[in-house]
């Protein structure tokens, strides 16, 4: 059961009359939510959604909504989800296993904060506000985000032995909005891009996809199908998959593990919720072999868009029969016969994903700790934590060079 609770702060010191209202409940300011979508329709930005996350959280990450108004009307919206961040339970060094002592490890065992990010851990992409840029200054927004961050902090976590740090993810990379957010005294931090196939028009069925790469990447398309002929899936309605939600949700824990970096903890319920909450919208694949259920793939179909959400499988069977890169086949298929203008296959598997057409979109998160001597630091705690990891852009397309 959500709680109530509401608080309304001032910030006229940013911008003449403006103030916000922070609810910790989608249910008490749900009219207002959806009048400040002013980037246009977005399913993952509606309560459907969102009230799925916020209930699903295994660990105490809490979500709150706030809503920004100049002279009483609506100019604006942002989403922030909250909670304690313990770096060494988020992050997995690969190289523990060969070192009695890991620098990652050590850097990791000392981050501690309450973590105030504005956006949607869940997704990849600029989740974290919409505002009317007729009304509110573009180059206030961080400073905007930063004073609703320290409101958070105050009401909600203001007997907090940690100190706090605010985030604002997944950032388009320009500039101009690196000035701004710097300005405010955040660090830039790269993270992996956002990989995105648009669906080309001429796209009328699977084989002009295929039609339309190099010879070496039709291959492989078809190799990939020849390994996983044995493999067949079928779409699940709600009762299937709770007959399925153990190993639905043992298969996510598995990739999940391997990420590398982890802030996304969900109950086993998640899956099987969100089908209910979305209906045809959300669609879940199950994947079997000799009847054997070995994985399965999700995806949401948001407008014109086809958003690749959480998938697992059987790590053994993917090996022996590139059940992935199948899968990833499979999203290209199901975004051609639905006519949507582009997949967005998020992060991580850069280099797998653009060997079936996806191009990286760069983002970047922007980080500021309270304390200012921490803040300081903040940086190189970032790089030994989260170094950058090397890839290779392919390129399957004919008219691409390679």
């Amino acid at each position: 059961m959500e709680s109530e609770t509401t608080h309304s702060f001032s910030i006229s010191s940013i911008i003449p009359e403006l103030t916000f209202s922070c609810f910790d409940s989608l249910s008490q300011c749900q009219s207002e939510w959806d009048q400040a979508a002013f980037n246009g329709p977005n399913i993952l930005c509606e309560a459907s959604f969102l009230n799925t996350v916020s209930n699903n959280f295994q660990n105490d990450m809490r979500q709150f909504y706030t809503i920004f108004y100049v002279d009483g009307l609506v100019v604006g919206r942002a989403l922030f989800q909250c909670g304690l961040w313990e770096a060494d339970t988020s992050y997995q060094d690969e190289e523990q296993a060969k070192s009695s002592f890991s620098v990652k490890n050590w850097f990791a065992k000392k981050v501690k904060f309450i973590g105030i990010l504005c956006g949607n851990i869940l997704l990849t992409g600029e989740y974290g506000f919409d505002f009317d840029f007729t009304k509110v200054d573009k180059t206030k927004v961080p400073k905007i985000i930063g004073k609703a961050a320290d409101g958070i902090k105050k009401a909600f976590y203001k007997d907090s032995k940690y100190s706090s740090a605010v985030i604002g993810k997944d950032m388009d990379v320009t500039e101009e909005l690196n000035t701004d957010w710097v300005s405010q005294g955040f660090h830039h931090f790269s993270v992996q891009p956002n990989m995105i196939l648009d669906i080309h028009p001429d796209w009328v069925s699977f084989e002009d996809y295929l039609a339309s790469m190099t010879s070496k990447y039709r291959v492989r398309a078809k190799r990939a199908y020849k390994k996983s002929k044995d493999i067949v899936f079928r779409e699940f309605d709600e009762v299937e998959i709770e007959k399925h939600l153990d190993h639905i949700y043992n298969y996510f824990l598995s990739v999940q593990k391997n990420a590398g970096f982890n802030l996304v903890y969900l109950k086993p319920a998640y899956f099987l919720a969100l089908k209910r909450q979305l209906g045809d919208r959300y669609r879940l694949f199950g994947y079997f072999l000799e009847g054997r259920f070995v994985g399965f793939n999700t995806v949401i179909l948001n407008h014109d868009e086809l958003e690749a959400h959480f998938l697992g499988f059987d790590k053994d069977v993917n090996i022996q029969h590139q059940l992935y890169l199948t899968m990833l086949y499979d999203k290209v298929k199901k975004a051609i016969k639905l006519r949507c203008k582009r997949i967005v296959f998020a992060r991580t598997a850069m280099e797998i994903k653009s060997s079936v057409g996806a191009t990286p979109k760069e983002l970047c998160i922007y980080l500021r700790h309270e304390n200012r001597m921490l803040n300081k630091v903040v940086s190189p705690i970032i790089s030994v934590l989260n170094p950058e990891e090397k890839w290779v852009q392919r390129h399957p397309f004919k008219d691409i060079s390679q």
